[in-house]
C-alpha cells in the first residue's frame, strides 16, 4: 500500500537526515581514533618530549634524536654513539641589592624558556617598566630578585603559559619558597625542584 507523496517525501527526508547524522558520528569516531593513534606513536617515539628532557641522545653519525633506552640509532641503525655536546657555562646571576621601582611601573618576573636549550641565557629575568634589571639561572636567585624590589606591591608572572597575571609580591615570594614548582609549565628546573 503506497502512501501519499507527502508521506513518501517525509520518510525519504528522515532517512536522508538520519544517514547524514550517522555518517558524521562515524567520521568523528574515526578522527578520534586516528588522533589517539598518532598521539600514542608520538609518545612512544619520544616526539612530545621537550628538547631539554634528560635521556634523549643524538646520534653522532646522522644527528637524529633517539629515545633514552635505544641501544641503536633508529635512523641509521648504528650502535649507540652519542654526539658530544659542548658544555656551556650557566649564565651568571645579576642580582642588585636593591631594585627601585618608580611609581606606576609594571614589574614582571619572566620565565625565559630559551634557557632550557641554551644555558647561557638567563632562566629568570626581572623587568621594571619593560627593562631587564636583574636575572638568575635558578629559582633561588629569582626569590632574591623579588626580595630586592623596593616600591612594588604587585608583580606580573605567567604561571600557566597563557600570559602574565598580577600577583601580590608577598604571595609570589611565598609561592617560590614553597615545596612545589611555582609554574604550571614544562621546565627542567621542575624535575629537580625537590632537590633544591
Amino acid at each position: 500500500m503506497a502512501g501519499t507523496p507527502l508521506e513518501d517525501f517525509s520518510v525519504y527526508s528522515l532517512a536522508y537526515v538520519g544517514g547524514f547524522v550517522v555518517g558524521i558520528a562515524l567520521l568523528w569516531l574515526l578522527v578520534g581514533f586516528v588522533r589517539s593513534f598518532r598521539t600514542e606513536i608520538s609518545r612512544s617515539r619520544g616526539a612530545e618530549r621537550p628538547e631539554w628532557a634528560t635521556g634523549i641522545w643524538h646520534c653522532a653519525a646522522c644527528l637524529s634524536t633517539n629515545g633514552p633506552l635505544a641501544a641503536r640509532c633508529r635512523t641509521c641503525g648504528l650502535e649507540r654513539n652519542e654526539l658530544a655536546h659542548p658544555v656551556v657555562d650557566v649564565a651568571q646571576d645579576v642580582i642588585p641589592t636593591t631594585i627601585p621601582v618608580p611609581a606606576h611601573s609594571v614589574v614582571t618576573l619572566i620565565h625565559d624558556t630559551r634557557a632550557h636549550a641554551d644555558r647561557a641565557d638567563p632562566h629568570w629575568r626581572l623587568a621594571v617598566g619593560g627593562l631587564t634589571v636583574g636575572s638568575s639561572a635558578r629559582r633561588a636567585g629569582a626569590v632574591e630578585l623579588l626580595r630586592a624590589l623596593d616600591g612594588a606591591d604587585t608583580v606580573q608572572l605567567d604561571v600557566r603559559g597563557m600570559g602574565p597575571s598580577p600577583y601580590r609580591l608577598a604571595d609570589l615570594i611565598a609561592r617560590f619558597e614553597g615545596p612545589r614548582f611555582p609554574l604550571d609549565v614544562p621546565c627542567p628546573e621542575a624535575a629537580d625542584w625537590s632537590k633544591m
